[in-house]
C-alpha cells in the first residue's frame, strides 16, 4: 500500500508563511494535483501575491491534502483557481513594458538563487545578469520581494540547509560545502540566527518526531 503524501510539515496554523515555505508548499501542491506549471511562475505567484491571503489559501489547501476528506482533491484544486482568480484580479497586465521587463529580470533571478543557492552569489555577479547596476538592483530587489539580494541568498541557503540536514549521517561540514557557505562556523551562525537553533540540534528535534 502507498504512503499517502504529505505537504511540508513546517507551516504553521496559521501565522504568515516566509516566502521559502509558501513556495514549498505551493510547489507541493500544483505537483500532487497535477497542474502544469514553471518554477518561475510559482515564483512569481508567491513574490507577488499578499502574503497573509496567500497563508490563509495554502492553508486550506495543505488541509484539504492532509484530513483526505471526501472530494479532497477536487477542494484543494478548488482553492488553487481562487488564488489564480484573485491574483488576476490584483496583478492587471502592465501597461508600462519596461516594468514588466524589470519584474520578470528579478523574479526570473530570484528563482535561480534559491534554485542553485550554493553559486557563489555575490551582488555585483547578480547585478551584471539582470543589467542593472549593484546599487540599482538592491533598491528594486528590496521593494519587490522586502529583502536585499545576499539576505535572499542566505535565506535560500538555510533553506537547502534545512532539507540536507534531515539525512542522518551528514556532516555539519559537508552541508556547510554543499549550500555554499564559506566555513562550518559560519553557516552554523547563520543558520541558528534564521531558524533559532544549532543546525544539528534543528535536525534532532524533527527527527525525534
Amino acid at each position: 500500500m502507498r504512503k499517502a503524501k504529505t505537504p511540508p510539515d513546517h507551516y504553521p496554523g496559521f501565522t504568515v508563511l516566509s516566502f521559502g515555505t509558501a513556495y514549498q508548499l505551493f510547489q507541493f501542491t500544483v505537483q500532487l494535483l497535477g497542474v502544469p506549471t514553471h518554477g518561475v511562475f510559482l515564483f512569481h505567484v508567491v513574490s507577488c501575491y499578499p502574503r497573509r491571503l496567500l497563508s490563509l489559501v495554502l492553508g486550506a489547501m495543505a488541509r484539504e491534502i492532509t484530513h483526505r476528506e471526501a472530494n479532497w482533491r477536487c477542494g484543494a484544486a478548488l482553492q488553487l483557481a481562487l488564488l489564480f482568480v484573485e491574483l488576476s484580479r490584483q496583478h492587471p497586465a502592465a501597461s508600462d513594458r519596461s516594468a514588466q521587463r524589470t519584474d520578470e529580470r528579478l523574479t526570473t533571478l530570484r528563482a535561480e538563487i534559491y534554485a542553485r543557492p550554493q553559486d557563489k552569489w555575490t551582488l555585483v555577479l547578480m547585478a551584471r545578469r539582470v543589467h542593472f547596476s549593484p546599487s540599482r538592483l538592491s533598491a528594486l530587489y528590496k521593494g519587490a520581494f522586502g529583502t536585499s539580494p545576499m539576505e535572499d541568498v542566505l535565506a535560500a541557503r538555510t533553506q537547502k540547509a534545512c532539507t540536507l540536514l534531515l539525512n542522518q549521517g551528514i556532516s555539519i561540514e559537508s552541508v556547510s560545502r554543499e549550500c555554499g557557505f564559506e566555513s562550518a562556523a559560519y553557516f552554523s551562525r547563520q543558520f541558528k540566527s534564521r531558524e533559532g537553533s544549532a543546525p544539528r540540534d534543528w535536525a534532532s528535534q524533527r527527527l525525534e518526531r
